[in-house]
């Protein structure tokens, strides 16, 4: 390993939406009834689920353009949607 392989970005492969929000209610009907250290561990396992979805989801939407106004400062265009 050199050095600027410290920098590289990793490159993931997200699952499909269909897939990860089963996989999120499954936990999500699991916690009803898990006590203690289960409890716990569900709680974080959800959290990170959810940060996946989100990924996913932001993934899909459109991005929001931003342009230079009169004054060369960056503005946030609205959404015609």
């Amino acid at each position: 390993m050199t050095f600027w392989d410290w920098f590289k970005k990793e490159k993931f492969v997200l699952p499909e939406e269909k897939t990860q929000v089963a996989f999120v209610e499954e936990i999500r009907e699991k916690l009803k009834t898990a006590k203690g250290a289960e409890k716990t561990k569900l709680t974080y396992m959800l959290a990170n689920q959810l940060m996946f979805l989100n990924q996913i989801l932001n993934k899909k939407r459109k991005k929001k353009p931003i342009r230079l106004n009169n004054k060369g400062r960056w503005v946030w265009v609205e959404d015609d949607a």
